[in-house]
């Protein structure tokens, strides 16, 4: 049997002890365990965004997917230039049942850029009327404020896409993905 790794200290200053303190009451384990779950799921998710460019290279080798995705493109940069996550396009969503959004409003794209190439892209809508909640960040398009539903997130035909009529603030980008992380469980 190995010898354990010598101890490692951190300082993590106040808002870091205490968002651990969170994480292992949350979890029912120690500080410690606490720690290296944390580390140990940055690594994890680290490795699968880095697995993402992997992917969309054996993509890239399918003639017709790369086709599909050439088409898609071209029809994108004839009609907005070039679509980067963080950007506030018109979209018009179908009716749906129930309380799901639909009619013309604006979709904020939060899909990881090196995606964008796909006939789909992930957005999530936004709202005027949405009341405050922790998964609906703020945001101002043109003077208007305005909510991001991001429980509502979900994929559009990029074809389908409007008019791009804004970009998201460095703020705004990080309250939305604060949001996702907190709708997709992944905080």
């Amino acid at each position: 049997m190995g010898s354990a790794p010598p101890p490692l200290s951190l300082r993590l200053g106040d808002d870091g002890r205490r968002a651990l303190e969170e994480i292992a009451r949350r979890r029912g384990v120690t500080r410690a365990e606490a720690a290296r779950q944390a580390i140990a799921e940055t690594a994890e998710r680290e490795r699968r965004r880095a697995g993402l460019a992997g992917e969309v290279r054996a993509l890239m080798r399918d003639p017709d997917y790369l086709r599909e995705a050439r088409e898609v493109a071209a029809l994108m940069e004839d009609l907005r230039g070039r679509v980067v996550r963080g950007d506030v396009h018109a979209i018009t969503l179908a009716r749906g049942r129930g309380h799901v959004q639909h009619g013309g409003r604006y979709g904020v794209v939060v899909q990881a850029d090196d995606l964008l190439a796909l006939s789909t892209i992930v957005v999530c809508p936004t709202s005027r009327s949405a009341p405050p909640a922790s998964f609906h960040p703020d945001i101002t398009v043109g003077e208007e404020p305005t909510r991001v539903l991001c429980e509502m997130v979900g994929a559009v035909d990029a074809r389908a896409l409007g008019e791009q009529v804004a970009h998201l603030t460095v703020d705004e980008a990080r309250a939305v993905d604060e949001a996702l992380l907190l709708v997709l469980g992944l905080a």
